[in-house]
């Protein structure tokens, strides 16, 4: 079987280009999805972290990943229907915080983290995201 491998059209023919100009190709390793999902987390708007579970995996090691997710919108002071790649923060004029989504991973979770700054308001709110989880081959072999 061929390999296969994908690259920005500049005109290069990819079965001749080098692969130092290929984005992937199956002859080597690549990245992997583990894990692909979508979930929310729910938090009150009033000062305070809430931390959730995102998803468990069994790689024991810390995979890459990545997060999007709907936020708050402090110009409009209100939950956004579009994603965002978290981490993501919303600050005020003068610079400080007030909303930030951060995700982070370690040997065994993806988990998820809402901090929402006081003067908020206490009105609870679900934010909607989707994820994926990938793992490398070669730390599986």
């Amino acid at each position: 079987m061929s390999d296969y491998g994908l690259k920005w059209t500049d005109g290069t023919d990819v079965s001749t280009a080098e692969l130092k100009n290929l984005v992937i190709s199956s002859g080597h390793p690549c990245l992997k999805f583990a894990d692909i999902g979508t979930g929310s987390i729910t938090y009150t708007h009033d000062g305070g972290e809430t931390d959730g579970l995102i998803a468990t995996h069994s790689l024991n090691y810390e995979p890459l990943f990545v997060v999007y997710t709907q936020w708050f919108n402090i110009d409009t002071d209100s939950k956004e229907t579009s994603y965002r790649k978290a981490p993501f923060i919303d600050t005020l004029l003068n610079g400080s915080n007030y909303f930030d989504a951060r995700t982070y991973v370690n040997n065994t979770q993806l988990r998820y983290s809402v901090n929402s700054y006081t003067g908020s308001g206490t009105e609870s709110i679900t934010l909607n995201y989707v994820y994926v989880i990938y793992y490398d081959p070669d730390e599986d072999i």
